[in-house]
């Protein structure tokens, strides 16, 4: 098949959900539970809700990110139903191009990932609420002149929402311009799709421990940067001072030149992750899914 067809790609991501959805149930459930546990655990740490909510939110952030990490991780794997012979077989089999069926996966461990790790830990995080409603406490905060009443059993979802949102919280101290701005989303983004093209990456080649060898290089990967930009006296977003006086945050090179390395190295990620998956054999070790060296 040479022509690229939408419609078959959605029918092999209609495939690929009706293979997994009792995965996609069992880990939703599975999350749910550990969340609901992990929340009433912790509750004893804290005297007063604000500070309980604001670390619920943050283990709920961590949470949805980890576990859509973890799909894309296994991309290729038992945890797409297409880690054995004959689930393998049965994808190869389906009438679509190998871009198809390839896009097709990346689309489903992507978002099948983050709607199945958000939907089960805003379960596990309603299930706490339920539970501490009986209390019927609440502590008192003030927000801005206002009193802002903050319960054991609030919701947590604010707290997430706004880890996710960047903040520019201009002072007298801090101004930041509107490239600045830009440019600070744009990293973020892309950092984004480097992480997210680096798992893919890692899901296609490995079949085992592919999250944790992936996580490791990663944070290898980080911790060097962070050394070389520490050496190097360099900052990625410099605060600029004229004649002892702070100006504003300011963009650096070392932003631009990032920003394009996140792009080559995910455009690279993912025409390898896509090299791997054309030659795909039913038949490979157990490590890998692809034989580099006989290529």
């Amino acid at each position: 098949m040479s022509s690229f067809s939408f419609d078959r790609l959605c029918k092999v991501f209609r495939w690929l959900l009706s293979v997994n959805w009792l995965v996609l149930l069992g880990v939703s459930s599975g999350c749910a539970v550990s969340m609901f546990l992990l929340e009433m655990v912790t509750l004893i740490l804290y005297s007063e809700p604000s500070g309980y909510i604001r670390n619920v939110a943050g283990f709920m952030t961590f949470g949805i990110l980890a576990l859509t990490l973890v799909y894309v991780s296994g991309l290729f794997t038992s945890l797409t139903s297409i880690g054995s012979k004959q689930q393998r077989t049965n994808f190869l089999m389906l009438p679509a191009s190998n871009l198809e069926k390839f896009l097709a996966l990346i689309i489903f461990v992507t978002f099948a990932g983050l709607i199945v790790s958000t939907v089960s830990f805003i379960l596990g995080d309603l299930l706490r609420m339920g539970v501490l409603a009986a209390w019927n406490q609440f502590y008192s905060l003030p927000d801005g002149g206002n009193m802002v009443n903050i319960y054991w059993w609030s919701s947590a979802l604010p707290g997430v929402w706004s880890n996710f949102i960047p903040r520019f919280i201009e002072t007298d101290l801090y101004h930041y311009t509107l490239l600045h701005q830009v440019m600070y989303v744009l990293s973020a983004l892309l950092f984004g799709v480097w992480v997210h093209s680096s798992y893919a990456f890692g899901g296609s080649l490995l079949r085992k421990y592919s999250f944790v060898v992936t996580t490791l290089i990663l944070i290898l990967c980080v911790m060097a940067f962070a050394y070389f930009m520490h050496k190097s006296e360099m900052s990625l977003f410099p605060s600029v001072w004229r004649d002892n006086h702070y100006v504003s945050q300011e963009v650096g090179l070392m932003a631009y030149v990032l920003c394009v390395l996140f792009i080559i190295f995910s455009c690279f990620n993912y025409w390898a992750s896509f090299r791997m998956f054309k030659g795909f054999q039913l038949m490979t070790n157990k490590w890998t899914n692809y034989d580099i060296l006989k290529r």
